[in-house]
């Protein structure tokens, strides 16, 4: 099987940024050296108009990073690994601040104030580190291991044996806009080590599968996705189009030309969030989709929408619909009331269908035994949730990292009960994980 990897990347800015003549603060890049192949995008704080300085420190670190010392970061235990992404980030935004003095000189003089305020507290550098806050998603490769990891918006995708599926995105918590930097990591980790392992970075070394493409993309980029259903979230045939264009073009540059001229001028335009878009793509020559291939990700609905009352809802939501209708028919099932997860009857269908779709007959036992748990409907389909998020991480990266500091040990009690398939052991990552697996 070919290994050979073909890359592409590239960032516009966004019609709001145009209107405000603000710079495209994303960056993506693309690099490989010493066997290895690393996609990097980053994505610099809108409330900063020097971010954009911030996203290519980060870009280029990254990429430096992996390409030097993959084999450290991947052999290393995870919240090792952690540290020293999260840490080479950081320095080299200082490396940038302490040798490029004008730039900040000025920043200040125009930001005295809020200068002022912030330093009456911190450091002179922590403000210019503020001011330089920039996301950071990356997918690197090396003979068969990857490091696929991200701190802040933006979503990573992959083709995971024949299918096209989002790996990861941020998980918003609080504001609907608030957004996790690495320098925000750092800080919180001088005083407290234990935040190099927060949920708002995520990091995975998968074991035992092959990934035969990614693509990043940042929070400005909603074209590639197909939403015209609700509460779920796949991607368009337009990725399966640029991924043909990068590894069939006669050179980098010409593939490179079609991403900067066509794709990314159509996803500016066609961005509702009229932001910045940025694309890192790095795809095997071998790569394929199958028919089915275009993975789904569900979401809750929303408290609202369920309230609303049979008069508030479009025509489409009052119609009939089978129960049991899938959700891979493109048809929303209508909330079954008649049974135990009543107000949670299109969430509980969704992870129904993705549980089934992984495990196929044995789904109808485990699904059963479900039932029989003890507990109210909110406290199910929380066990429904970690259930499926379990079978998702396996299909995957061959293993779910179970951590008793994160996740509760009671629904996990539950799942490890009621799947007889379900196994696992001492992850080798840390102390007091464990890895799950399907036997």
């Amino acid at each position: 099987m070919s290994k050979e990897w073909f890359l592409n990347y590239g960032e516009l800015a966004g019609k709001s940024h145009l209107s405000r003549k603000i710079p495209c603060q994303d960056r993506a890049l693309c690099r490989q050296g010493n066997g290895v192949t690393v996609a990097v995008l980053s994505d610099g704080c809108g409330s900063s108009p020097i971010s954009q300085y911030g996203s290519q420190v980060t870009t280029e670190c990254l990429c430096k990073l992996f390409i030097e010392e993959f084999d450290a970061i991947h052999s290393a235990q995870i919240l090792t690994s952690r540290k020293m992404i999260v840490d080479a980030i950081v320095l080299s935004l200082y490396g940038f601040i302490r040798s490029n003095g004008e730039i900040f000189s000025a920043y200040k003089a125009e930001n005295i104030e809020k200068y002022n305020e912030f330093t009456q507290k911190r450091s002179e550098e922590e403000f210019f580190l503020d001011a330089l806050n920039a996301t950071a998603l990356f997918a690197a490769e090396k003979e068969g291991e990857y490091i696929i990891g991200q701190i802040g918006d933006g979503v990573i995708g992959g083709v995971v044996r024949n299918r096209l599926k989002i790996i990861m995105e941020e998980k918003k918590e609080g504001e609907i806009n608030g957004t996790f930097y690495p320098a925000n990591i750092y800080t919180l980790a001088l005083k407290n080590p234990d935040w190099y392992g927060c949920a708002q970075f995520q990091l995975k070394k998968p074991k035992n599968t092959d990934v035969s493409a990614f693509i990043l993309t940042s929070d400005g980029v909603d074209s590639f996705f197909d939403l015209r259903v609700p509460f779920q979230k796949k991607y368009t045939t337009g990725v399966d189009k640029l991924f043909r264009c990068t590894v069939e073009a006669s050179s980098f540059e010409e593939s490179k030309a079609i991403l900067d001229e066509q794709f990314l001028p159509a996803l500016v335009n066609g961005s509702r969030a009229m932001d910045d878009c940025s694309v890192a793509v790095i795809v095997r020559k071998d790569y394929f989709i199958g028919q089915d291939g275009y993975a789904v990700t569900m979401y809750e609905r929303p408290k609202e929408a369920a309230e609303q009352s049979p008069a508030e809802q479009s025509p489409a939501e009052q119609s009939p619909v089978d129960a049991k209708t899938t959700v891979s028919e493109g048809r929303t099932p209508e909330c079954a009331q008649n049974v135990w997860y009543g107000e949670f009857g299109e969430e509980y269908l969704g992870l129904e269908q993705r549980i089934r779709e992984r495990i196929g007959e044995e789904a109808e036992g485990v699904l059963e035994k479900l039932g029989k748990t003890e507990g109210e409907a909110a406290h199910k389909m929380e066990v429904m949730r970690m259930y499926a998020s379990v079978l998702d991480a396996i299909a995957t990266f061959g293993c779910f990292d179970f951590d008793p500091t994160i996740h509760d040990e009671r629904i996990f009690g539950e799942i490890y009960d009621m799947d007889a398939g379900i196994s696992c052991k001492p992850a080798d990552t840390a102390e007091g994980k464990y890895s799950i697996y399907r036997e």
